[in-house]
């Protein structure tokens, strides 16, 4: 797979930017910012690659919108 794709979440049926990822309560954590340019997947490759991989991927921390699986949408990595 292409790793310069960049990664969304889907929000109200529209992508939104996924910028920065932190570890917390055993979970990986997403933040969204539509003014950051979103990560790529060599960016997330190289920022979770010494982690447990069954970590639970999220969204936010408060009130956090739970990840469960992927698609290929022009050229970008959706999170749903």
């Amino acid at each position: 797979m292409d790793k310069s794709r960049v990664l969304y979440f889907t929000y109200d049926n529209q992508p939104q930017p996924l910028t920065q990822i932190k570890i917390s309560n055993n979970r990986l954590i997403f933040s969204s910012d539509k003014n950051i340019q979103p990560l790529t997947l060599s960016e997330f490759n190289e920022k979770t690659k010494n982690i447990n991989p069954e970590l639970q991927l999220s969204v936010g921390s408060i009130n956090s919108i739970t990840l469960f699986g992927y698609r290929l949408n022009n050229q970008q990595i959706i999170f749903g």
